[in-house]
């Protein structure tokens, strides 16, 4: 019951976001969404860090706000999901040298996504959020460790 709440919650503010003509502060979107996600890894126990990078003197909509934040908490989901809470998750994000966006989830596995039958939704969640916006994911593995997954979300905006 509480997916499906937390599920028409997120269409609900979805349907709102297609109304919504609003402009944000990248700087602050992002803090407010990792500051929620921090929320979710302490309460099951996970260690974190998180890195900024310089400067994030863009605005963005309410389409690309809203798809960052779903994609963030899809992402979190499969580290509480799929994670190590005795390794540490760190987030490194920035606005890269050609102005997009970059948010980098690192962290170690107890066993892989394909080994789990939970019905697999959310990498193509995630997917279908960053088509949306014109932004890019990637998923690879460490290299040097076999445990490690690294998530790469990169937004393009104007500069």
């Amino acid at each position: 019951q509480m997916a499906a709440s937390e599920t028409l919650e997120a269409l609900r503010e979805s349907i709102l976001t297609l109304e919504d003509d609003r402009e944000f502060d990248l700087r602050s979107c992002w803090n407010e969404i990792w500051e929620e996600q921090r929320g979710r890894l302490d309460q099951k126990g996970f260690k974190h860090e998180n890195a900024v990078v310089g400067e994030f003197t863009r605005i963005v909509d309410s389409r690309v706000y809203v798809n960052i934040k779903r994609i963030a908490e899809e992402l979190v989901t499969n580290i509480l999901k799929y994670g190590d809470p005795a390794d540490v998750v760190r987030c490194e994000s920035e606005i890269a040298r050609d102005g997009s966006f970059r948010v980098r989830l690192t962290n170690s596995v107890l066993f892989t996504p394909e080994g789990n039958s939970t019905g697999g939704r959310g990498r193509p969640n995630i997917e279908a959020r960053a088509n949306e916006i014109g932004a890019a994911v990637s998923f690879s593995k460490a290299t040097g460790s076999p445990a490690a997954y690294i998530a790469v979300l990169e937004v393009p905006l104007e500069t």
